[in-house]
């Protein structure tokens, strides 16, 4: 502040707030209010720069208010409701529950690191003193398990270097039989139910062939029986001449 001491009488004083918010540091600052002025022409109100004329003793007080700072850091998400408070007032922060970087990526919030505050994404403070919150965000990627025939299972979000569990069920049964050959993309185990390192995005895609076995056989059974058949009948006619 400048423009306090002595003055001639009639004479002109200039009174300036040099800033109207000053910081403290550590999330700390004061922000000008007011004027209260005692005195014949004294002046109260809220602007900064003021002009007097001193006719006798005049006294001006300046009236600041503490701020404190909300401060959230977080690496994924848009916070909200942080900022600047008045001491005492309250603050409510929110981040969204899940972040999705892309179709098979996800961050998943787990709560505020080293701060004794409730570890849910939508909390209310009492500003006592400044705040300084860390989001701790775990990672998941989506795991695709697909099978052209029976029932696939497993698909879903894993947390990141975790271990999946994933197969699939055979189909029902059909006269030209589907047999399991094993699974390609991420994984090539060639048991129906096998595990997996969720590492990053995976895809694993059963393989099926078609068993024709039991065509084979029925078509030489079919082709035995017609000769058979035939030589017997021959056999007959034969017998009759």
């Amino acid at each position: 502040m400048h423009g306090g001491g002595w003055y001639d009488e009639n004479s002109t004083a200039f009174l300036r707030i040099n800033s109207s918010v000053v910081e403290l540091g550590n999330g700390t600052r004061r922000v000008f209010e007011a004027w209260v002025g005692e005195g014949e022409g004294s002046y109260s109100g809220t602007e900064t720069n003021l002009t007097i004329i001193v006719r006798n003793q005049i006294n001006e007080t300046a009236i600041w208010r503490t701020e404190y700072l909300v401060n959230v850091e977080t690496e994924h998400g848009k916070p909200s409701g942080a900022g600047w408070y008045n001491v005492s007032s309250i603050a409510s922060v929110f981040l969204e529950p899940v972040v999705y970087d892309s179709p098979v990526v996800r961050y998943v919030f787990q709560g505020w690191e080293e701060i004794l505050v409730e570890d849910s994404n939508n909390i209310t403070i009492k500003v006592e003193s400044p705040v300084f919150l860390k989001a701790v965000w775990k990672t998941e990627y989506y795991l695709n398990v697909s099978s052209e025939y029976g029932e696939a299972w497993g698909s879903g979000w894993y947390s990141s270097n975790s271990c999946a569990s994933f197969g699939v069920k055979p189909p029902s049964f059909h006269i030209i039989p589907y047999v399991f050959e094993g699974w390609e993309g991420d994984s090539y185990s060639r048991d129906l139910n096998a595990t997996i390192i969720i590492d990053k995005p995976k895809k694993v895609l059963a393989k099926w062939r078609r068993d024709y076995t039991w065509v084979v056989l029925i078509a030489i059974i079919l082709v035995v029986a017609t000769i058979i058949a035939h030589y017997l009948k021959r056999r007959k006619r034969e017998k009759k001449s």
